[in-house]
């Protein structure tokens, strides 16, 4: 008779017994049948889900709800990675949620299982003291779990180190984009209301250039009129930034020619 196909997984810890250097036996162990999620129930990490799957792609562990029979899980999107020894952290569209996810994802090579953590977006791009919190929790997250499965795991919290600094990288840059928006914003709302309280076109253009650079963060703005004379000069009216004889060392044109 064949053996019957597996419904649910069991673990089994197998020690060997040496004497002298020689294997004289194994002890093996038999844990009880919720052994893996006992061990990590306890671990939190807030709005977020972990996952544990083996090297056929199968879950063994998920932070959400008890596992009572064998799931294939390789249509989750970053699991085809793990199957291949890939590690990362991308952006996801978690299949059922539908929302988008921030997940880090690491394989353990020596046994071809992998860890996924995954975190909602709004999460990830909340205030600095909640990603920092974030990235303390994964890092009890990944630790504890080095611990209960073996310590030649313990390559996976330095991996983990890589893995927050592509979160903080990301926070930056997110940053970053939000202060250039404001600076927009502040720039805009500062010539509205030079608009409405200049009293003439020769004050404005000036304030406005000071408004530029002032607020922008530009280096310099400059406001000039086209002359209709043979060179077809232009006439600088206004100017803000850069060094005060610039307009000096520079003719300007709107004539059809390289400098101009």
């Amino acid at each position: 008779f064949g053996a019957a196909k597996p419904q649910r997984y069991v673990f089994v810890i197998a020690i060997p017994m040496r004497l002298e250097g020689e294997v004289k036996g194994i002890l093996v162990m038999r844990p009880k049948v919720d052994y893996l999620r006992d061990a990590l129930s306890g671990i939190e990490i807030g709005k977020g889900h972990i996952h544990v799957v083996d090297k056929k792609g199968n879950l063994t562990y998920h932070s959400e709800y008890a596992l009572d029979r064998i799931i294939d899980f390789t249509n989750y999107p970053v699991v085809q990675k793990l199957l291949k020894g890939m590690e990362g952290v991308e952006k996801i569209t978690d299949p059922e949620y539908k929302k988008p996810f921030i997940s880090a994802y690491r394989p353990l090579k020596e046994w071809g299982w992998g860890v996924i953590v995954d975190k909602p977006v709004d999460v990830v791009l909340a205030p600095v003291r909640k990603i920092n919190l974030m990235i303390f929790t994964i890092t009890v997250l990944m630790l504890l779990i080095g611990v209960i499965f073996a310590y030649r795991w313990a390559e996976m919290i330095f991996a983990l180190k890589k893995l927050s600094g592509e979160l903080e990288k990301r926070v930056g840059e997110r940053t970053a984009e939000l202060a250039k928006a404001n600076r927009v914003l502040k720039t805009l709302s500062e010539c509205n209301q030079m608009l409405v309280r200049s009293k003439d076109e020769g004050s404005l253009i000036k304030d406005i250039c000071r408004i530029i650079t002032e607020f922008g963060g530009y280096r310099m703005a400059l406001v000039g009129y086209p002359e209709q004379d043979e060179e077809k000069t232009v006439r600088a009216v206004a100017q803000a930034g850069y060094e005060k004889d610039f307009l000096e060392k520079v003719a300007l044109t709107w004539a059809d020619t390289e400098p101009g």
